[in-house]
């Protein structure tokens, strides 16, 4: 597996990630915010296994509709590991079918979230969560996830399905119609999957 380590600064070396390919290992470091400006965004799509680690340093990536007809729906579509450290998703909308989540659509092994704030609204079908419509396992240390999820089935305020979740530490807030804000220790994620 290759490795790599880019620094994003702006929004065109943000989509630059949609050019790693094949097996790798990618760090990437955001530099400043990133404000989307409400524009739509297609989800970045990975040709080969990509282990992506996220590091923010506090920087927000901001503003993004991303709509799309079909399964695997979110920043990301897939990706092998995810972990994620000190970034904030403000007022990102997604918009899906199965797998649906506003910064990944699936996670095929590990997703790691810590000390990050998540602000969304996601829709879809069927395993759709604030963040991840389904990966393996789960773990969410030191975070805010405030999320308003539509779904069909399988959703969670943080996932749509898993094999195990583990959070640490964490405020889960379900977004209502009205803008209100109300706290909650249920429904983090939709189902809970006993995969061999």
């Amino acid at each position: 597996m290759k490795t790599k380590v880019l620094f994003v600064k702006n929004i065109e070396e943000f989509n630059e990630l949609r050019n790693l390919d094949g097996d790798v290992r990618a760090t990437v470091i955001l530099l400043d915010d990133l404000d989307f400006n409400g524009e739509n965004f297609e989800p970045i799509e990975f040709n080969g296994n990509v282990d992506l680690i996220l590091r923010g340093f506090g920087m927000n990536i901001s503003n993004m509709n991303i709509i799309c007809d079909k399964d695997n729906c979110g920043i990301f579509a897939n990706v092998n590991n995810l972990n994620i450290k000190d970034i904030n998703f403000f007022n990102i909308h997604t918009v899906g079918k199965n797998n649906t989540g506003s910064i990944v659509g699936s996670v095929n092994n590990k997703l790691t979230l810590i000390h990050s704030k998540i602000i969304t609204k996601v829709n879809g079908e069927n395993m759709v969560g604030g963040i991840c419509g389904t990966a393996k396992t789960v773990k969410i240390i030191d975070s805010l996830i405030a999320t308003k999820v539509n779904a069909l089935s399988n959703s969670g305020l943080a996932l749509g399905a898993c094999e195990s979740f583990k959070d640490h530490n964490n405020t889960f807030v379900k977004l209502n119609q009205n803008r209100c804000y109300e706290e909650t220790k249920e429904n983090k994620t939709g189902i809970v999957l006993s995969l061999k």
